[in-house]
């Protein structure tokens, strides 16, 4: 996407009509399709606050070892601490995830104005946040690439997890949630455009 064209796209998003105090964007595809990267250049674009699922990661003690969608991830915790206040317009507070001792750390305070807000990571649109969210994304990825970018991210020792467990799931949950079909916009970065 161009410089111009990008440009345009996010001012096409802006204009749309939130449905609560803040425009809420959600953007989700497989690990390592290049959402995070892309979410990023667009809330430079946009003037948003991006946040990442993965500061709603569960604790392995608090993790059921099966569930719906997105059972690895705190749902609540996204909904309560970002997109409730986010469409009521009160302040949005969360805590940060370290992925090292698997501990939540300090709080992070958004900014209180009437800035967007994109949710940003796998599971951002699974189906008990997607109601909130005023514009949705998919961003997917050959396997292939992404376990390739995904293995330059994490190092070759998180190889065996991404396709022993990461991948088979996110599979499971993109197969069932069909959200190439619901989203309102979607794009593959196989080619390189991330």
């Amino acid at each position: 996407m161009s410089q111009l064209s990008f440009a345009a796209f996010a001012k096409t998003i802006i204009a749309v009509p939130p449905q609560g105090e803040r425009l809420v964007v959600g953007i989700d595809g497989p690990g390592g399709s290049g959402k995070s990267t892309f979410a990023r250049a667009l809330g430079q674009v946009m003037g948003a606050t991006v946040i990442s699922m993965d500061e709603f990661y569960l604790p392995r003690h608090r993790r059921p070892s099966d569930g719906d969608h997105g059972f690895q991830f705190d749902i609540e915790r996204v909904r309560d601490e970002v997109l409730w206040p986010a469409q009521d317009g009160d302040p949005i507070r969360y805590q940060r995830y370290r992925w090292d001792d698997e501990s939540l750390i300090e709080w992070v305070d958004v900014v209180d104005d009437d800035s967007p807000i994109i949710v940003e990571g796998v599971y951002a649109l699974v189906a008990p946040l997607a109601r909130f969210y005023d514009y949705t994304m998919l961003v997917d990825c050959d396997d292939a690439v992404r376990l390739e970018r995904g293995v330059a991210r994490d190092g070759e020792e998180m190889r065996e997890k991404w396709l022993e467990e990461w991948m088979p799931l996110e599979r499971a949950y993109f197969a069932d949630a069909r959200l190439a079909e619901v989203v309102d916009f979607s794009m593959n970065t196989t080619g390189g455009n991330r």
